[in-house]
């Protein structure tokens, strides 16, 4: 969640019921973000435990993996049973179907650890939204398995306008977290069996998916892979607070031939975007250029061009630098790529809801633990006691810690910092009365599966087994 909050101050393991407003106090955003916070943890385990990881109901159980052989068992009336259609139902449904190697996702509700996942309609695979990758009629000869990602994606009125009151001249107020899925689709190789769910879970998603320590007090021997001259007294030196965000930019694992994960960081949790109105490879027209210079750009600055097929693929391109901003025309230009980088097409289509975010790394000397940059991000770089701290500002320092097996970063994953002047000091996770490593605060994919498809000898595909619970309803008639 990129939103422009103090903090997030919810831990599961406080085993905290609810917030209460005293009379006379100050209220933050915090406190509330936290009551909704303990209530969706609760709903959502509670919902586990009656459901199981995954489920449907009986009645109106979704993600149903429908292929023409389904159609084509007998007349198709068991799957019109399954589904409530008729016959003149069925033959549309089969139209929607691009060729024979495409599938429909059928509708209704599914609940993946506890997450209410709907789908109001039939959709073609094919046609499913930010699939870039439908099945191959090439891999005929395998069997393979379809599963649900569910996640949550952070909603602002540049995604969503009718999130703005017109009574208060479209100011913005809340954001929202929207629930998302996509139904995915993994070749079973030799050895694989959907029965060591376990195994294939790791396979779609790394347990080990890094691992974080911040600090902003700490010992003498200062910052980076070597001793520097920080002084013993070292704390946060900023003259705000902030929340820093470090966020995972081109995940891979540290050390790989071939991989170079890199991370980039935000002082205000990413929360500085621009509405793009226009964008060409070398420059973009901004809707607004920001209410101040806190929320606003200068040159130097490295920025995001991101769009609704981004996000959803969860895809990070190149970061570009600002070279010149032309405040009438709200325009903003670009320093050159580098020769093996070329320019995303992200923020040229306007009803994918383009934007420019702004992140507030630059290049620093690696030495004394500053920033080494690939491609507009931070090298990421893995140490343990006092080697690889790697400098944000005002004496904000965070490692990477390294593990066996070996990390595994993901593109999108963050840890949030609160810095406060107050104490000087960064809130962070103690162990032992030093910061304590902790794995990515999200973003969190949930993941179910749902059938096991393959082809028949006439080349069609069919579905072999269907992987949903269904449970019923306690009150009868339902």
């Amino acid at each position: 969640m990129k939103a422009d909050i103090t903090r997030d101050s919810f831990h599961p393991g406080n085993d905290y019921s609810r917030v209460l407003m005293q009379q006379g106090r100050l209220q933050l955003d915090a406190d509330w973000n936290e009551q909704v916070s303990i209530f969706w943890h609760f709903l959502r385990t509670f919902t586990c435990d009656l459901v199981g990881p995954y489920g449907g109901p009986a009645n109106g159980c979704g993600f149903a993996i429908i292929t023409t052989a389904d159609f084509e068992d007998g007349d198709g009336e068991p799957m019109r049973k399954e589904l409530g259609i008729d016959v003149d139902e069925q033959k549309l449904l089969r139209s929607k179907l691009a060729d024979h190697t495409d599938f429909l996702i059928g509708p209704g509700r599914y609940y993946v650890d506890g997450i209410l996942c709907n789908n109001p309609d039939f959709i073609a695979h094919s046609h499913h939204s930010h699939i870039r990758a439908p099945l191959s009629a090439a891999a005929n000869s395998m069997r393979h398995l379809v599963y649900l990602d569910v996640w949550e994606r952070f909603i602002t009125p540049i995604e969503d306008g009718a999130m703005r009151e017109p009574a208060l001249n479209g100011i913005e107020t809340c954001a929202r977290s929207k629930v998302l899925w996509q139904v995915k689709i993994w070749k079973l190789r030799e050895g694989e069996s959907i029965d060591d769910a376990p195994g294939l879970l790791a396979k779609w998603q790394s347990r080990h998916r890094g691992s974080l320590r911040a600090r902003a007090r700490h010992p003498g021997e200062g910052a980076g892979n070597q001793t520097s001259s920080v002084a013993s007294d070292a704390r946060y030196r900023g003259v705000n607070n902030q929340l820093y965000r470090v966020e995972v930019h081109h995940g891979g694992r540290f050390g790989f031939e071939n991989e170079t994960p890199t991370f980039k960081w935000s002082r205000e949790n990413g929360s500085v975007v621009f509405p793009i109105v226009h964008a060409t490879d070398d420059s973009v027209t901004l809707a607004s250029l920001g209410r101040d210079a806190r929320s606003g750009l200068r040159p130097g600055n490295w920025v995001e061009i991101l769009d609704d097929d981004l996000v959803l693929e969860n895809r990070a391109d190149s970061l570009r630098q600002v070279a010149d901003i032309n405040i009438d025309q709200s325009l903003v230009t670009f320093a050159p790529l580098g020769a093996d980088e070329k320019a995303n097409r992200a923020g040229r289509d306007p009803a994918k809801h383009p934007l420019l975010r702004r992140w507030d790394h630059r290049q620093g000397d690696p030495r004394r633990g500053g920033s080494e940059l690939h491609k507009g991000a931070v090298l990421l770089k893995e140490g343990d006691g006092e080697k690889f701290w790697l400098m944000l500002e005002n004496g904000v320092e965070v490692q990477f810690k390294p593990a066996k097996p070996q990390q595994d970063y993901r593109t999108g994953d963050f840890w949030l910092i609160p810095a406060r002047v107050a104490t000087g000091d960064v809130e962070w996770p103690q162990l032992n009365h030093a910061p304590q490593a902790i794995p990515p605060q999200g973003v969190e994919h949930v993941l179910a599966p749902l059938a096991v498809i393959s082809f028949t000898d006439k080349n069609k595909l069919q579905s072999e087994r269907d992987f949903r619970p269904k449970f019923k309803a306690v009150v009868s008639g339902y």
